[in-house]
This record gives structure tokens, C-alpha cells and sequence, in this order.
């Protein structure tokens, strides 16, 4: 199932709408930013809403400087091999005023990071970020504490 990732909403229907990742919506063209899957949400401490998803191994970038009413064209931000895609995995996203961060977990339970600098919009490659190979079942890569 495809999920079209929707522009021009409201800021609380927009968030419900990427909580409904499994959902096919049907809508004109003009108002799709892309297809992807997993969509992830964020908004920065200047009110930038950030937007990452996946599709087959690759991550998308998208954002709105203005609510969420216009969101830029998606870009690619990075590329994981065998990247989890699907079943409430995919790519992790957090922000600050300053940078993005995005996480992502591949078939072998290597967690990847990428940041992005809001200043100059360039991508940077932090590498695998656990000694795990193996995770569990869940193959989970959000943040957690002990």
C-alpha cells in the first residue's frame, strides 16, 4: 500500500494525516508532495515543519516554512541498503534550529545517521551508530531509555 504524503492542511490534520501511514488516499495531483512510505513528522523551534519517508532504500526530505501550506519539492537525503521500510519502520526524525536528524535501521540491525545543516541545506553522512547487528523482532530504532 502507497501512502500519497498531503500538503494544504491544517496543522492538526496535518499531523493526523501522517499518523495514517497505511492508508491509500485518493486526492488531485496538486496537492500530493510525493509517494513514499513511513512518513515522519517534525517541526523545528523556528516553525519549519519537516517531513522524511521512505521509498525502497532511499530517504526523502521535504518542508514548509510556512505551516505546512507549501511544502518544498522532496529531495533525496540519503540512501541505506536494505533499509526497514514498512510495518511502523522507517526513517526517524528529530530537529532543532539548527540541524535535522534522521536515523534509519537496515535488515541487519545497523542503525544509520544522517544530519542536516539548516544553514547551508547539505546532508552529512555520521555513519552506523550501534554495535548491534542484530535487533529485536520490532526492529526499532527510536529513542529509549533503561
Amino acid at each position: 500500500m502507497q501512502l500519497y504524503i498531503i500538503k494544504s492542511c491544517k496543522p492538526v490534520s496535518f499531523l493526523l494525516v501522517f499518523t495514517l501511514i497505511f492508508l491509500s488516499w485518493k486526492t488531485d495531483d496538486n496537492s500530493i508532495i510525493s509517494v513514499g512510505k513511513q512518513p515522519e513528522v517534525s517541526v523545528d523551534s523556528k516553525g519549519v515543519v519537516r517531513v522524511v519517508f521512505g521509498r525502497n532504500d532511499s530517504i526523502f526530505y521535504s518542508f514548509s516554512a510556512d505551516k505546512g501550506n507549501k511544502f518544498s519539492k522532496p529531495s533525496l537525503a540519503a540512501y541505506v541498503p536494505g533499509m526497514h521500510l514498512g510495518a511502523t519502520r522507517g526513517p526517524q526524525l528529530a530537529s532543532s534550529a539548527t540541524y535535522s536528524l534522521v536515523t534509519a535501521i537496515d535488515t541487519s540491525g545497523a542503525i544509520h545517521c544522517f544530519l542536516l545543516n539548516h544553514t547551508n541545506g547539505k546532508w552529512i553522512d555520521k555513519g552506523v551508530v550501534n554495535d548491534k547487528k542484530r535487533l529485536g523482532a520490532g526492529g526499532t530504532d527510536g529513542p529509549r531509555s533503561r
